[in-house]
């Protein structure tokens, strides 16, 4: 049996961990589309520092802007870096919660693990984030409150991997009763699903 009966007092684990990754698709869509367009914008900006720089070139001082040039196609070089890795990141979450739904919808209890996998190490890479935003923490209001914050959304997460992983045992102990149950059982079960 399940750690779970209920997701958030009011559906079961199976329509929560659908609705989990449903929001987790808007949330990787939003962001996908959302830093693409502001990697645009930098892009843009990047762009015309570079050609601003190519028209203040002169002789007297050729050597600065050409290092001012190199500095930023390094920056662009970043970037480009930075947003292909969270491009990555949020593309693997978008499979990883439609794989969810589809193991929620199905019954497939394999096809929760990815999500359960990477919804674990996001919530240690958090509290490993919280320690050490609480070593150099400024213990006044502002500090104290993304402290708070920081919990709070940890502990959601877990509440939301202690749903989905419930799940998982409810129908690992459903497919271990269909393995167990006479051959007529077997039979009987599945001609009625």
């Amino acid at each position: 049996m399940g750690m779970l009966k209920n997701c958030c007092c009011c559906c079961s684990v199976k329509i929560g961990c659908i609705v989990l990754g449903v929001l987790g698709i808007i949330r990787s869509a939003l962001t996908i589309g959302t830093l693409s367009a502001y990697f645009a914008q930098i892009l843009t900006l990047i762009s015309s520092v570079m050609e601003s720089l190519h028209l203040l070139k002169d002789e007297e001082n050729e050597e600065a802007v050409n290092m001012a040039g190199d500095a930023a196609q390094k920056v662009q070089g970043t970037i480009i870096a930075v947003f292909v890795l969270i491009l990555v990141v949020f593309a693997v979450d978008l499979l990883f919660s439609g794989l969810l739904i589809a193991g929620a919808v199905k019954g497939r209890k394999n096809l929760l693990l990815p999500w359960l996998v990477a919804q674990v190490l996001g919530i240690l890479f958090m509290v490993g984030s919280m320690i050490t935003s609480m070593v150099q923490l400024q213990w006044d209001a502002v500090g104290i409150s993304a402290l708070i914050a920081q919990i709070i959304v940890i502990l959601f997460n877990v509440y939301t991997a202690m749903a989905v992983y419930s799940h998982y045992q409810d129908l690992r102990e459903e497919a271990n009763r269909l393995e167990n149950a006479p051959t007529e059982m077997q039979t009987r079960l599945t001609s009625q699903m």
